[in-house]
């Protein structure tokens, strides 16, 4: 359950920073972004907890590394791919 609730939060964020890269290319304040996500349809944890902490204060103390999440996301997409699921979002190998 941890690798894949691990892989649900890293495609969120992915998901969730791609958007508001396109916001922030056509002027759209990011801070105003994280507002309106985190009381629309786009709320997440990720909006929540991690982007006014991380991205937008440019802080990134969050503690669970990088490689640990790579590390389980893997193991995620190899069990999907033990049982022949298709998963092409997760599929970054």
């Amino acid at each position: 359950m941890k690798t894949v609730n691990n892989l649900a939060t890293a495609l969120t964020f992915l998901g969730t920073a791609e958007a508001l890269m396109i916001g922030k290319a056509y002027g759209l304040n990011a801070q105003a972004m994280v507002d309106v996500l985190n009381v629309s349809t786009g709320y997440s944890f990720v909006s929540q907890k991690r982007l006014g902490q991380d991205v937008i204060n440019r802080k990134f103390e969050d503690l669970f590394r990088l490689e640990l999440m790579l590390k389980d996301m893997g193991i995620a997409t190899k069990l999907a791919t033990e049982r022949g699921l298709p998963v092409p979002l997760s599929d970054f190998g």
